[in-house]
């Protein structure tokens, strides 16, 4: 199944969601196409897997719900993937509230009953446009970590949605974690409680950051002593002095994940100001074994500019003696 992740405000690669049916061709080929439907009724479940995994979600669901030899297939998914998008799923046209309530009935009956028995959860993604109630949001969440999820991704085009990140960080399975800026605003609530140490998270990617989500970065820094991976993926400077709200909320002591483990640090969306060289200055004197700084611009300056800023940034002193910075033209 298709599992990329989206993107706000600069989308990422959403999964491609082709409109097609499976259904016979006519009347007179009905015999024919039920005996190909046997067919493949009849190959090893291991073969199934592999084509349900090939699947769009929306497809990979409809076909387990729709069909009794294919429904039990889901619990024998390796690495099963599921990219929830509630854009793709419904017609654009529909009553707002009628959408709301099909697609919370979806999300429980999905996540109760069809992957009742599912061991674990590679990777989920939420994508969702619509304000369908924080409760739900965290009863689906909360269902998704108890099914030992390792890759979790979730996007909230509404402000006032989100879910308790308390039950994310105390997670023992997650692996990589993609915050949205809506979710951080949610998460910081809980900043000033103790998190619990993330040991499993390897790789963070951040959205658009607020400067509640600047305020919660070295607390979540701190407390996830192993990633290897950080990606900026909306740059830094939605938000002037975001250095300045960093700066302020840093302890006294480097991050464990800085000084051991933080080898690849990603900057998508960077101009090149002040508090960006500052952040990424920080960066490359506190990771001690980091190996590489991507970094793409967000705007065409004139070539003097551009070759101003990359010298100035060539010039941050290092930590890391095989540190290699790139700097990437713009897309």
């Amino acid at each position: 199944m298709d599992h990329s992740m989206p993107k706000r405000h600069k989308p990422l690669d959403k999964p491609q969601i082709a409109e097609q049916t499976l259904g016979h061709n006519d009347a007179n080929n009905l015999g024919e196409e039920e005996d190909e439907e046997d067919r493949i009724s009849d190959l090893p479940d291991s073969i199934l897997c592999q084509i349900l995994q090939k699947l769009p979600t929306k497809f990979a669901i409809g076909t387990a719900i729709l069909s009794s030899r294919w429904k039990p297939l889901f619990y024998q998914i390796p690495n099963l993937s599921l990219v929830i998008n509630d854009t793709l799923l419904f017609h654009p046209n529909s009553d707002p509230l009628t959408l709301n309530a099909t697609f919370i009935s979806f999300m429980y009956h999905l996540l109760s009953v069809t992957l009742r028995d599912v061991p674990k959860i590679r990777h989920f993604c939420l994508d969702s446009h619509q304000d369908y109630g924080n409760v739900h949001i965290d009863s689906w969440v909360s269902i998704v970590l108890k099914l030992k999820v390792q890759e979790l991704a979730l996007f909230f085009e509404k402000t006032n949605c989100g879910v308790s990140i308390r039950g994310i960080f105390s997670c023992t399975t997650l692996v990589h974690l993609l915050l949205s800026q809506h979710h951080v605003l949610n998460a910081i609530q809980y900043s000033c409680r103790p998190m619990p140490t993330f040991h499993k998270l390897t790789k963070l990617k951040l959205g658009t950051m607020n400067p509640s989500g600047w305020q919660l970065l070295p607390h979540l820094l701190e407390r996830s002593p192993n990633i290897q991976i950080l990606v900026f993926m909306e740059g830094f400077l939605d938000h002037k002095g975001c250095y300045e709200i960093f700066e302020r909320c840093m302890s006294a002591f480097v991050p464990v994940c800085l000084s051991l483990h933080l080898q690849k640090i990603k900057i998508e969306g960077f101009n090149g100001k002040k508090d960006e060289l500052k952040l990424i200055e920080y960066f490359l004197k506190t990771a001690r074994v980091l190996k590489t700084v991507k970094i793409r611009w967000a705007c065409l300056y004139w070539e003097e500019k551009q070759v101003g800023i990359w010298k100035e940034v060539l010039m941050l002193p290092r930590c890391s003696k095989i540190c290699q910075i790139e700097l990437a033209e713009l897309r």
